[in-house]
Order: C-alpha cells, then structure tokens, then sequence
C-alpha cells in the first residue's frame, strides 16, 4: 500500500536523490555508462541527437536506460531500515534489475552463474577471446544487423572447427588401439558465449568471450572427454 511521505521525510529523500546525482556528476564514483549520461545531460542529448538524424531509440530501450538512471535513487522507491537497540533509520533506494545497470547486472550475472553450473557436464573447460579486426570495428559496431551476424559467424565456426578436431582425436586414438570408430558416432560438443562491445576503459571494443568443453555427447547420450585440442 502506497502511503503519503510527510514533508520532512519528502525532503530528505529528494535530496538524497540530488545527492546521489550531484556524486556521479563529479567524478566522486565510478565511471559507468549510467554516469556517462548523467553528466552533461549527456542522455537528453543523446536521444534529440538520434531523432535528428532519423534512428530514433525504440521504446524499450528508453525505458531500460531511465530504468539504470534512476537505480538506487530513492526517489523511485526506498527501503526503510531501522536499528531496534538505538533507533538508527537507514534509508536504501531500490535497484532497477535492469538489463543495461552494470549494479544489477552484475548480481543477476552471478546469480545465472550459480544456476547454470549445476546444468555443465562434469567434464574440463577451456575459455576462447575473439575479436573483431581492426578494419571491421567501427563497421560493426553501428550495425546491429551485421553484429549480430558476426557473433553467429563466431559461434559456428568454432563449435564446428572443435567437433571436426574432436571426432578426427577420438577416431584417430581408437585406430592406434586396433579400433574403428563408427563413423555416424560423431560428438556434439556444447559452448556458452557472451559479447561484449565495450572495454574496462568504457571504448568501443567488440569482442566474445567462448566457454567450451573438453569433449561432448556422442550419438548414444554418452558423455565423452577429449583432454586435448589437436
């Protein structure tokens, strides 16, 4: 149930609201894309600057990014806690649990983190980079369209350059015993991939990062480990 703030209270928050602003405006806290559009109305700018030239933001993706603007502002919505020894009230704005908040990001990231590692086979990992050549960099990145095409194109190759070299090992290593690998038994191996489009430093830097499996799941749902990369 929403109730009415009384005055005092009223003030107090819309100048920890102000405060909180007044701080990522003058560099006291860490550089995030959040700080980047609050200093100089940088965001206000930003979304006149693309009506101007005819890519207008979808609405979406406004309410994500005033979404990450507001998080932790209390002004937006707040916790109120209070010491029961000596009284002491602290007051906590609420996050966004946005997409685009590097806050709650972070913490959902963590959070998908512990849920998927109780889905990986029991099998060794081997952690990929790619980047994008230095020529394509700022062609990519201002197309969606062909970002999203080299992110697939990276994906593929690797997961299909990695299951030739891992059937070709297991085949290879079963003719040294005497054996012959059936040749419709062939390994499925899995991978998780993010992408990134920006540094630590907050610059443009389009890369993906690859977590593979040493090995995979054969024809017959059994779990096969490859220790090496040929």
């Amino acid at each position: 149930m929403t109730k009415k703030l009384s005055g005092k209270l009223s003030s107090l928050i819309h100048q920890m609201g102000r405060d909180r602003e007044d701080r990522i405006i003058s560099g006291e806290t860490k550089l995030t894309v959040a700080a980047i559009f609050l200093i100089d109305d940088n965001w206000r700018i930003f979304k006149e600057y693309r009506d101007i030239i005819g890519k207008p933001l979808r609405q979406e993706e406004i309410e994500e990014v005033e979404k990450m603007l507001r998080c932790k502002d209390p002004r937006y919505g707040f916790a109120t806690y209070v010491c029961l020894g000596c009284g002491t009230q602290k007051i906590i704005g609420f996050s966004c649990n946005g997409r685009l908040c590097t806050y709650c990001g972070y913490r959902h990231a963590r959070e998908y983190a512990k849920r998927l590692a109780d889905r990986l086979l029991d099998l060794p990992y081997r952690f990929f980079t790619f980047t994008i050549p230095a020529g394509l960099r700022s062609l990519v990145s201002q197309n969606a369209k062909l970002l999203k095409i080299v992110q697939d194109s990276m994906f593929i190759a690797l997961q299909e350059t990695l299951e030739v070299a891992y059937n070709n090992e297991l085949a290879e290593k079963a003719s040294k015993k005497g054996l012959k690998r059936e040749k419709n038994l062939k390994l499925k191996t899995g991978m998780l991939a993010g992408l990134q489009t920006f540094g630590g430093d907050m610059k443009t830097h389009i890369h993906e990062h690859c977590i593979i499996v040493d090995g995979g799941i054969d024809d017959y749902s059994q779990i096969v480990s490859v220790r090496e990369i040929p």
